[in-house]
């Protein structure tokens, strides 16, 4: 019986090779983790932009994008505490 510290082990005359995954699999992995990465980054770069958008956006544009969706008058006037006449005024003014 011999004992070998190699990379190819011979232990009891079986002979056992130390395996590593191909360099492609290693690419892919390293390449997955930086996508991934990436991903998040701009995720979390965009985020303030697309807070900041919404916080800028005019009270007409807003009614008019909810009417867009289907809202009634009455529900976006319930929307903004105001009568649906209010409502459809606030959606005609212009910024």
């Amino acid at each position: 019986m011999h004992l070998q510290t190699s990379s190819n082990m011979l232990v009891s005359g079986i002979s056992m090779v130390t395996c590593r995954p191909p360099p492609i699999k290693l690419f892919l992995k390293k390449m997955s983790l930086i996508t991934c990465s990436f991903a998040w980054l701009c995720a979390v770069l965009m985020l303030p932009f697309a807070i900041l958008w919404w916080a800028c956006e005019s009270r007409h544009t807003t009614i008019n994008k909810l009417r867009s969706w289907g809202y009634t008058w009455k529900q976006i006037g319930e929307r903004y505490d105001v009568s649906p006449a209010t409502a459809r005024r606030w959606s005609l003014a212009s910024a």
